[in-house]
């Protein structure tokens, strides 16, 4: 008889990266033989909207899905051998109402971090108490609940579609920039983001500056292309466009970098212990979480094509032997080492980013000016001043180069 596997997940919607990853190991392991149920979230408001086949349509059309049996709330409706939380609330709906031989987390974010110090802090933090089997996204978020469990902690390493995302002819690239902008994910910091490019924007105002990963278009008073939700393979085609990559994320590293250095394109984050035990310096430059210093981290690169080249190469050939196949089976042997009592391969893993932080500061980069006020009157000022002083700009950058 098959054995049963059941997921608690939050609602469905467009343009998640974390039900992407979830997704992709539940069509993995139905592969392997579980018979897979996955128990999705309601989502308020929609009432009757939510039915089982309907939620099934919108797994199919948003991630593929195929052959897993739909639930809607999180009330069991079958006996299960193995139930996976995947977001803190979750984990509390596994540990109180379903009964099973092992009740896993899966764990892609440090979610205390996701709230002010107050209920849903603490909430999210009680979570990793409740004596259920963990298993990370990442090297860092392991040794990060190792301190919390006491004893080592599965993980799997980020990796990436490379069927989708592949480097390009680095000549083909445009004199350009892309920034993931998601301003309802506080952790992807996306006011800091925007102040940085407009730094870089006043340095190097003909370099084009590409945001997307969001609907919500940004109230920037640089000039932006705004591109929305992007599918995977159209992610790929805008990392072959430019010459760097802007990703940031404080609560673990997001999967788009990955995917940038996989495409040939070197990636910005930021500096700090959620990074340093899973991005390459050999793909990677990572700043002081303030505008100057990310900015300077961006405009390093463009200024130095030797380097931009080295981390294009390095990137790609980090990610050259992390294919996304290898993720999901990195979940499965986890599963079944979970099953078995057995510890994890690795019970402390170290950083593979030693480089100290990029810091930029006030003498390194253009201090903003009184005219970024959004006055039409000034804003008229401002590009009047930058169409009489941007060939005098530009061939001051060929002379530089």
């Amino acid at each position: 008889m098959k054995r049963s596997i059941a997921w608690l997940i939050p609602g469905l919607g467009g343009g998640s990266g974390g039900h992407r990853t979830i997704f992709r190991y539940v069509q993995h392991l139905q592969r392997q033989g579980l018979e897979s149920h996955v128990y999705v979230e309601p989502v308020d408001g929609l009432g009757r909207l939510q039915t089982p086949a309907i939620t099934a349509r919108l797994a199919r059309r948003f991630h593929g899905t195929e052959g897993v049996r739909f639930h809607v709330g999180f009330r069991p409706q079958c006996e299960h051998d193995i139930v996976v939380a995947t977001m803190w609330h979750t984990a509390h709906a596994v540990h109180r109402d379903f009964s099973a031989s092992r009740k896993v987390y899966f764990i892609q974010d440090y979610e205390p971090f996701f709230y002010p110090v107050g209920e849903h802090y603490f909430r999210a933090e009680s979570s990793y108490d409740l004596g259920l089997q963990p298993i990370t996204i990442g090297r860092w978020l392991s040794r990060k609940i190792q301190e919390i469990c006491g004893h080592p902690v599965h993980f799997v390493d980020f990796c990436a579609d490379l069927a989708t995302f592949r480097p390009a002819d680095d000549g083909l690239r445009e004199d350009a920039i892309c920034f993931l902008y998601q301003p309802s994910k506080a952790r992807r910091c996306a006011e800091i983001g925007l102040q940085a490019l407009q730094l870089v924007h006043d340095a190097q105002p003909e370099v084009k500056i590409y945001l997307y990963g969001a609907r919500e278009r940004p109230k920037s008073h640089f000039p932006a292309i705004h591109l929305g939700l992007l599918s995977p393979g159209a992610c790929n085609d805008l990392y072959h466009r430019c010459r760097v990559g802007i990703c940031l994320s404080s609560t673990n590293p997001s999967r788009i970098p990955f995917e940038m250095m996989a495409a040939g394109l070197p990636a910005v984050d930021l500096h700090g212990p959620q990074s340093l035990y899973d991005m390459p310096q050999e793909g990677a430059l990572l700043a002081d979480p303030r505008p100057e210093g990310i900015a300077e981290a961006v405009i390093t690169l463009l200024d130095d094509e030797q380097q931009r080249r080295r981390m294009s190469a390095g990137g790609a050939a980090f990610m050259k032997n992390r294919p996304i196949e290898r993720e999901a089976q990195q979940f499965a042997d986890a599963l079944d080492h979970i099953l078995a009592d057995n510890p994890p391969a690795i019970s402390l893993p170290q950083p593979i980013y030693t480089r100290p932080a990029i810091h930029g500061g006030a003498s390194a980069l253009p201090t903003p000016s009184p005219l970024e006020s959004p006055h039409p009157l000034r804003l008229a000022l401002r590009l009047a001043l930058r169409l009489v002083t941007k060939p005098f700009r530009s061939g001051l950058k060929r002379i530089r180069r």
